[in-house]
């Protein structure tokens, strides 16, 4: 049985698949990116806390990745492609709504790609994976959705083997 902050209280195993198959999760709604930690002072000590809006997104990814994939703990080095999907803007004008549509116009702005991966990262730590520490390619992608596409993020995860290849550079 799994809850929601991922614990478990059978110990699935470890997952390591050669064949270099790509497991895929579907997150809707909103990206929330990572929130910087927070401190409040407890007597003498100072106590550090994630803000609450970075743990329900965390825990609503966890819950997505649960409840579409499962427990898998992938083991060994990990390859990770994320895609975000911010939904267009009403206010702008015909041909910026066009052009976010075809992929041509991408938000360039606010919440930064690298905080938006660590949520994801972090969520499907003792879930997907047994640390985030075992990504060690990663590529994430910010967009805005496609009319009939909903806002949110898709991951891919697949075990990482020299023989798919690396980029270029």
């Amino acid at each position: 049985m799994l809850d929601l902050l991922g614990s478990s209280r059978s110990s699935p195993g470890l997952v390591g698949i050669a064949d270099g198959s790509w497991w895929q999760c579907e997150v809707v709604g909103e990206a929330v990116p990572k929130g910087r930690p927070r401190g409040r002072i407890r007597g003498k000590t100072v106590q550090m806390y994630t803000p609450e809006r970075t743990e329900i997104g965390e825990a609503f990814a966890r819950l997505c990745w649960v409840t579409q994939v499962g427990v898998t703990l992938l083991a060994g080095p990990l390859q990770v492609r994320i895609i975000t999907r911010k939904r267009i803007p009403r206010s702008w004008p015909d041909y910026l709504k066009n052009a976010a549509a075809r992929g041509r116009k991408r938000p360039a702005g606010k919440p930064d790609a690298d905080n938006l991966a660590k949520t994801i990262l972090d969520a499907l730590n003792g879930v997907a994976w047994i640390d985030d520490g075992q990504v060690v390619d990663l590529t994430i992608s910010k967009r805005y959705a496609k009319p009939g596409e909903s806002e949110g993020v898709t991951v891919w995860v697949r075990c990482w083997r020299a023989k798919y290849g690396e980029a270029p550079f």
